[in-house]
């Protein structure tokens, strides 16, 4: 059977962020699931009404990765590809840097900690992009201008362009949903036993999911490929898609 390609978008995005990844891989067929953060509701959940025929290889950009994880099709999917993505993106409540400065969790938890901790049985050490009182500062934030804050970190992910046009209506409860979802997601126990290949691409100027976080999540683990852009930051997947599409094309060639 024939490959295709489901798109999954990040928080605060639509499909509009897949656009050029997509054009550039127009050979596979492709269906976009929708948050619908804003302008017309859409239904995210698309793995269930995929046309039959292929074999699906869900891509998922930051949150949207998480999603792929938690919703494959029926018939499971033949791969997956991580942009900018991550397994967890808080801490627990009850771990002791939960609080701690940005990225501070992540400098706690090195690669080679993630490693002694596999091979010596323990639990999965638990891994995190930011601590609790960012996100959480977000939310408060978001209840009192949501258009605020969708602005600024849509700026800080240098995503400007895909804001929602002026007048837009925002599904204000939807995007306070995710931003809340961020805090507790964890999709570390679906990753551990997934069995498709896997490629996971990421820069190291992330300021939203560290470099640290990304090799202590992708690099220990099996038919896993983590391939480092030169640039794109957390707008990975928008920018610096030329290199995007060539690393996806070829790990698409070889599933």
């Amino acid at each position: 059977m024939h490959l295709g390609l489901v798109f999954f978008h990040g928080w605060g995005l639509s499909p509009a962020f897949w656009q050029p990844l997509a054009t550039r891989l127009a050979q596979y067929p492709q269906v976009f699931a929708d948050v619908s953060y804003f302008g017309p509701t859409q239904s995210p959940t698309v793995t269930s009404h995929l046309p039959p025929g292929h074999r699906w290889v869900g891509i998922g950009h930051s949150l949207g990765f998480a999603r792929a994880l938690q919703s494959p099709p029926a018939q499971g999917w033949a791969a997956l590809v991580s942009v900018a993505g991550f397994a967890r993106f808080c801490p627990p409540v009850e771990n002791p840097i939960a609080a701690s400065s940005p990225n501070a969790i992540v400098a706690a938890t090195t690669l080679g900690a993630a490693k002694a901790a596999t091979a010596a049985g323990d639990a999965p050490v638990a891994l995190a992009a930011q601590p609790r009182r960012v996100v959480e500062r977000m939310l408060r934030a978001h209840a009192r201008d949501p258009h605020a804050v969708l602005a600024d970190f849509l700026h800080r992910c240098k995503l400007a362009d895909l804001l929602p046009p002026p007048g837009t209506p925002l599904h204000v409860e939807r995007l306070a949903a995710d931003l809340a979802l961020l805090l507790d997601v964890d999709v570390s126990a679906q990753l551990a036993t997934l069995d498709v290949p896997l490629l996971a691409l990421a820069t190291r100027d992330d300021p939203i999911v560290p470099a640290a976080l990304t090799d202590a999540t992708f690099a220990p683990r099996a038919h896993t490929q983590l391939v480092w852009q030169a640039h794109g930051g957390h707008a990975l997947g928008y920018a610096g898609v030329d290199e995007c599409a060539a690393a996806v094309q070829t790990f698409l060639e070889r599933v």
